[in-house]
């Protein structure tokens, strides 16, 4: 299930190709020129180049697989089935 967390940046790229569709990294003033619209990021204009950070929905739970969620906008912690196996 869908939960509410804290959610804090955890890696950093340049927004290029892979992020904003452009063919080489994109030029900004401002945080808001970078904005790509996806919740489970978060932009910033760092010396005039957009960068992109992914959120982190580790909740630090090792029962549960955590990952952000953009079709919910949220992080997503699901149990692992950690049963032992039967001998």
């Amino acid at each position: 299930p869908l939960r509410p967390h804290l959610i804090r940046p955890r890696g950093f790229e340049l927004a290029g190709k892979a992020v904003l569709g452009a063919g080489r990294a994109r030029a900004c003033l401002t945080d808001s020129d970078c904005n790509d619209g996806l919740f489970c990021t978060t932009d910033h204009c760092i010396l005039f180049v957009c960068g992109r950070f992914d959120w982190d929905c580790n909740d630090f739970n090792n029962c549960a697989r955590d990952r952000c969620d953009e079709s919910h906008d949220a992080c997503a912690h699901e149990a692992l089935d950690l049963a032992l196996p039967k001998t």
